[in-house]
């Protein structure tokens, strides 16, 4: 049966030649665009300090950081300079992060968690919740991290459709 993530729709629906080249074609880009791996960087930390908080896994959200610090000494000067100074932002952003959200009252339930839905008989939806957490009152949210180059406004936040669908999808199978 074929599987369905939102990436996968939202790509078809801006754009059916992209569509073509990522998932018949199978093409990807040689280097991956900074904002990309800035949240690669950033999602894998955050995971990691959910798991700590879990209990799960003792793995430190630095030495996810020191690992891609080591990929990013290797790189040609000239690339470096298209990346700027990646691993000193990250640490800054990942601190800035860790100071917000110190005090958080929230237990944290699961870290990538998969969803999948039938649609229709042939046709399944699929993805990954980012975080599931209780909070204090026993309230379950799910929360879904994105890193921008510039903070979304009201409307951009509630237009995105994709964690309408992990909630409704979350909802269907629980």
């Amino acid at each position: 049966m074929p599987s369905v993530s939102f990436s996968r729709a939202k790509l078809w629906r801006r754009c059916h030649k992209a569509h073509d080249y990522r998932y018949h074609q199978r093409l990807q880009r040689k280097k991956r665009a900074v904002p990309l791996v800035r949240g690669t960087i950033l999602g894998e930390m955050l995971d990691a300090r959910a798991l700590r908080a879990m209990n799960l896994k003792k793995r430190d959200p630095y030495n996810i950081l020191s690992k891609y610090n080591k990929i990013y000494a290797k790189l040609f000067m000239e690339e470096r300079e298209k990346y700027g100074d990646l691993p000193n932002d990250m640490r800054r952003l990942f601190e800035g992060y860790e100071r917000k959200y110190a005090n958080e009252d929230l237990k944290y339930l699961g870290v990538e968690d998969f969803v999948g839905l039938d649609l229709m008989k042939d046709i399944r939806f699929i993805g990954y919740i980012d975080k599931r957490v209780e909070d204090a009152q026993g309230r379950h949210f799910l929360m879904d991290h994105k890193s921008h180059k510039y903070i979304p406004d009201e409307d951009q936040r509630f237009a995105d459709l994709q964690k309408t669908f992990y909630v409704w999808a979350w909802n269907e199978i629980n």
